[in-house]
């Protein structure tokens, strides 16, 4: 049995793979401050993209465990990314969610799949 940490790092490791593959380039993982954490920031083109990853069984209930409160406690995490790295000022923010999901294919589990939801919600 996986702990949940280890599955929220595998699901981590597997949306920062995601990201590369679709062209972005992985600025930081587990981005720590006093205020909070930032699961992956990444950049693409002109765009700065705070990413929150979630491993559930369906997307509702992914979508349901990025509440208004984390909403708040990644945007202010985000402030201070910006401020310490005034090279990324002039980039449009988004901030994604990951979802990590389950495939199944006639009950059997074949593996995770992401899906991205960019821009997920606005500040």
């Amino acid at each position: 049995m996986v702990s949940n940490h280890k599955s929220g790092l595998i699901a981590e490791r597997i949306a920062i793979w995601f990201l590369r593959l679709k062209g972005y380039r992985v600025l930081e993982h587990r981005y720590k401050t006093k205020l909070g954490e930032i699961d992956i920031i990444a950049a693409k083109n002109k765009t700065i993209h705070f990413i929150e990853v979630k491993r559930r069984p369906d997307e509702l209930t992914a979508l349901e465990a990025v509440n208004l409160k984390s909403q708040k406690r990644i945007q202010k995490t985000a402030e201070l990314f910006l401020i310490k790295n005034k090279k990324f000022t002039n980039k449009n923010i988004y901030f994604d969610v990951i979802i990590i999901l389950p495939k199944k294919i006639a009950g059997i589990n074949i593996g995770l799949i992401p899906k991205h939801i960019i821009n997920a919600w606005q500040i």
